[in-house]
């Protein structure tokens, strides 16, 4: 069946089912299933028969014995955006699952491989781990690909908007800050200790970034306490971000230069 699956013959791997000639998560010599073929293969409607039976669907989370990738992570590296909408709307997956190989969750695999679609459903997934997720604003890699993506959702842009922010202004990245605030983005959001984008700005090294905020901002929050973070200490070389969320302190590296 595994053939079948990985030519696309969908008949040929129904017919083997429901007469019950094979397993349906049976394996081949590599250790793929009949679902991961499909998957890797971008073969969305053997995918849609397998994980849609009502009697013993085939198991979402098993993997290839070279790669250890699952069906998702496959159909995500090899760009099958169809599959993977697919394999997402499954409430049994979980979308926060890493894969063994690589260690990319599939918040991680669309911003790789620049499926924005995907990457926006993901971030408006209620089962999306925003904690997690977060720290992925920190690299100067996906900076631009993560703005453009909000940018197109109003809802992304509220919720991420000043995290997003607060991480340009600490990686320098002038001209990202100018389209996050031109776009409505939170300059007052606050992390769980207490530190704004304004106030990184404030506190930056870069003029050009402070002149992005308006007078009236600044002036408000200058006459603000700096908050205490016992977990930051503030680098002056800007090798840290300073982003907290409710559920800890998380300091990231900043890779910018």
């Amino acid at each position: 069946m595994a053939w079948a699956a990985e030519q696309g013959h969908m008949v040929v791997v129904n017919h083997l089912i429901n007469n019950k000639r094979v397993e349906i998560d049976t394996q081949d010599a590599s250790g793929n299933t009949p679902l991961i073929w499909a998957a890797r293969l971008g073969h969305k409607d053997v995918v849609e028969l397998l994980i849609n039976r009502k009697e013993a669907p085939a198991n979402l989370l098993c993997h290839d014995n070279i790669y250890n990738q699952t069906p998702l992570s496959w159909a995500m590296e090899n760009k099958h955006t169809s599959v993977v909408e697919l394999l997402l709307r499954d409430q049994h997956i979980d979308i926060n699952a890493k894969d063994p190989y690589w260690s990319y969750n599939p918040l991680r695999w669309a911003i790789a491989e620049r499926h924005k679609n995907i990457a926006q459903m993901l971030l408006l997934d209620s089962r999306i781990d925003k904690a997690a997720e977060l720290s992925l604003f920190a690299s100067a890699d996906n900076t631009e690909f993560l703005v453009d993506l909000i940018l197109e959702q109003p809802t992304l842009l509220k919720s991420f908007g000043g995290s997003l922010l607060q991480v340009a202004v600490v990686c320098e990245r002038q001209q990202v800050v100018k389209k996050l605030i031109e776009a409505g983005a939170n300059e007052l959001w606050e992390d769980s200790h207490g530190w704004t984008p304004l106030l990184c700005a404030i506190l930056g090294p870069q003029e050009g970034i402070r002149e992005l905020f308006t007078d009236s901002r600044i002036k408000h929050e200058s006459s603000m306490t700096l908050p205490h973070a016992p977990a930051l200490t503030w680098d002056p070389r800007w090798n840290k971000v300073p982003i907290s969320l409710d559920k800890g302190y998380l300091t990231a590296t900043c890779t910018c230069g």
